[in-house]
């Protein structure tokens, strides 16, 4: 059995697909499960990271509006697609 290249062009951009989705997914849960008060003493001694983390969990509606509606897009791109 032999592959088009059609063939394997898809199913590497679903690959692809499904590995943002993936991202998607788990920046949502490590978001949300972040620890706040880690985060904040982080930011506190000078952590760079850490400030951005705690600019970002300011508005939590924001990001998870933006996290939803990026995945939602992929899951429609991987969709049609497939």
């Amino acid at each position: 059995m032999i592959f088009s290249m059609r063939e394997i062009t898809y199913a590497v951009l679903l690959l692809v697909i499904v590995l943002f989705s993936a991202f998607f997914s788990g920046s949502e849960t490590a978001f949300m499960r972040a620890n706040r008060f880690r985060i904040r003493h982080l930011s506190e001694k000078g952590h760079r990271d850490a400030k951005r983390v705690e600019k970002i969990l300011e508005n939590p509606d924001h990001l998870i509006s933006a996290i939803l509606l990026g995945n939602n897009f992929i899951n429609v791109l991987g969709s049609a697609i497939a």
